[in-house]
């Protein structure tokens, strides 16, 4: 009976030895199986990284190199790298040099074949970035190669309208005199303008040297699509400037029965009933708003007292 409680004693402090042990040996086993299978990942995530194209990677070095204007390492860089390559905001090379006014570079570019209406993530060319940046040569060698003036980013958005919020007018008369030069006699910035009622625009393009009575190939002015439009505040910038009016015009601003359109060429027009072409029926489209006496008011108020026999 004394020697039962000695083995006791010996035993027990022993069992939780081993339990520590077991227990430490599978924290460990567990550890380790975590370390593996985050190094598993890391090579995963590493094999498939390379086994993408690396455009980011590859591209960094001659993008950043465009960005500098540093020619003699774009030409020692651009052999291994394709010359309509793209960063991450989908811009080529050509995009970043236009933004940034190298010409010397852009001229490079082109010569080896990079395409100027290439649009990157925001619908943006080339020529968009130059005109908004206000690189007036860089807009000049863009359109000397074809791009287009008229190409639109996400927003609607011309190069024209980018220049000209941010008020740089050299942009918007060296774009107006291309257009004058190459689209002579056809629908323009202008007539685009008035279409949308971008009164703050035409006028812009006014000062900048826009034709005020420039006709498009179906011989109307931006005042006869303002007018068509009702678009008072378009019209009125134009006739400020000094737009014609003729009678088809006065007719078709008669006809729309739109008294404050009516009105705001009665005002800026002040010989308009004295019309020698077509007199008779603008004359009577008058008589005819007249004998309402709403419509009335607004001859009255103009200025005009119209009688008829």
């Amino acid at each position: 009976m004394l020697g039962f409680p000695s083995v006791l004693s010996r035993k027990c402090p022993r069992e939780p030895k081993k339990l520590l042990a077991v227990t430490h040996s599978a924290a460990a086993h567990a550890v380790s199986a975590e370390d593996w299978a985050i190094k598993t990942r890391k090579k995963e995530t590493h094999l498939s990284r390379a086994a993408k194209p690396r455009k980011g990677r590859s591209d960094r070095g001659i993008f950043g190199a465009v960005a500098k204007g540093c020619l003699s390492e774009i030409e020692k860089t651009l052999k291994d790298n394709d010359i309509n390559a793209l960063n991450s905001s989908r811009e080529t090379l050509l995009h970043v040099a236009a933004a940034n006014g190298h010409l010397a570079v852009m001229e490079y570019l082109i010569s080896r074949g990079a395409k100027p209406d290439v649009k990157d993530k925001k619908g943006r060319t080339p020529l968009h970035r130059a005109a908004e940046k206000g690189h007036g040569d860089a807009v000049k060698v863009l359109l000397r190669c074809g791009a287009s003036m008229y190409s639109l980013d996400t927003e609607g958005k011309m190069p024209l309208h980018v220049a000209a919020q941010n008020s740089h007018g050299h942009v918007l008369t060296v774009l107006l005199r291309e257009e004058a030069r190459s689209y002579r006699n056809q629908h323009n910035f202008l007539h685009r303008a008035a279409l949308k009622d971008e009164s703050s625009l035409v006028e812009r393009l006014l000062k900048s040297g826009a034709s005020v009575d420039g006709k498009d190939e179906r011989g109307q002015t931006a005042l006869s699509y303002a007018l068509s439009q009702g678009f008072e505040n378009t019209a009125k910038v134009l006739l400020e400037a000094g737009a014609r009016v003729d009678s088809s015009m006065a007719e078709r601003a008669f006809n729309s029965n739109n008294p404050s359109i009516f009105k705001v060429l009665l005002e800026y027009s002040k010989d308009l009933i004295n019309l020698k072409t077509d007199k008779v029926s603008v004359q009577r489209e008058v008589l005819s708003m007249v004998s309402t006496p709403k419509k009335k008011n607004s001859v009255v108020e103009a200025g005009y007292l119209v009688y008829s026999k």
